[in-house]
């Protein structure tokens, strides 16, 4: 089996245009939607179970406009 990876555009760096994700930097569960096993606290999205979701309620995508989506997962243990 063989992938095949085409880069059409990159930039590098800060973010261009305005966040669009409301409270992305999880301060509370506000404007988050948990699935089972998801908790929100000091700053982090935490999912201990198998299964589940995380969701954010308050954004809304434009067909053709193009999205950045960046996230950081840490402290994974299994």
């Amino acid at each position: 089996m063989s992938v095949k990876i085409e880069i059409l555009d990159y930039k590098y760096g800060e973010v261009e245009g305005a966040q669009i994700i409301s409270n992305y930097s999880f301060t509370s569960s506000a404007d988050w939607n948990t699935g089972s096993g998801w908790s929100i606290s000091g700053g982090a999205a935490t999912h201990s179970g198998a299964n589940g979701f995380l969701e954010n309620t308050n954004v809304t995508f434009i067909e053709g406009q193009n999205y950045r989506i960046k996230y950081k997962i840490s402290g994974r243990t299994a």
